[in-house]
């Protein structure tokens, strides 16, 4: 993990985003959204506390916020 330190206040109030969208997982792009607005960034321990909340792994919050090169993607579909 790194050694970055949420505030307590800033932990909470992703834990209320979550709770905001009923902590689902389905709701993941609009919760990372509103996290990132707050934060201006998404650490590792948002991810973490993030996941926790909706009951999925960190590797699948990771994912989403990883960049698509759409270009590969239709060159492999060519």
């Amino acid at each position: 993990m790194s050694d970055i330190k949420l505030a307590c206040d800033v932990a909470e109030q992703i834990k209320t985003i979550c709770d905001k969208h009923g902590n689902n997982p389905g709701e993941l792009i609009n919760i990372l959204h509103e996290a990132q607005h707050l934060q201006g960034y998404l650490p590792e321990e948002i991810q973490r506390i993030i996941a926790s909340k909706l009951g999925i792994p960190v590797s699948k919050v990771y994912g989403r916020l990883q960049p698509v090169d759409v270009k590969k993607i239709i060159e492999d579909l060519e």
